[in-house]
């Protein structure tokens, strides 16, 4: 695995290939067995064959288009209370006309009995 940098960026962030490592920390709710995790991502790219990945503890996953944002739902038991590795990447080359910008990233807890 491959990350870009070792310190945490402030949002917006530009996403390429590399991975961009951002500070996810989270209270006692991951060992909460009832809670679902979904991860929504606002960018500002206009590029739809975009595909932006994420990689939370080392488990990869694909961010899919929901309106005007990304979400990804986490699987089950992969956070942890503290600090969780987070890193986000996409498919493009860094370049003029095709940026990707990470403007905004929000995690939604959903508790399910």
């Amino acid at each position: 695995m491959f990350t870009q940098g070792s310190v945490m960026p402030e949002l917006p962030i530009v996403l390429d290939i590399n991975e961009r490592r951002l500070a996810l920390k989270i209270g006692s709710d991951a060992n909460d067995k009832d809670a679902v995790f979904v991860i929504h991502a606002w960018l500002n790219n206009e590029d739809r064959d975009a595909k932006i990945w994420m990689r939370v503890n080392h488990v990869l996953i694909e961010l899919i288009e929901d309106g005007d944002h990304r979400i990804a739902r986490l699987p089950e038991g992969i956070l942890r209370s503290g600090n969780n590795d987070f890193t986000m990447y996409c498919n493009l080359e860094l370049g003029r006309n095709n940026s990707v910008i990470v403007n905004d990233v929000f995690l939604e807890v959903i508790f399910e009995s």
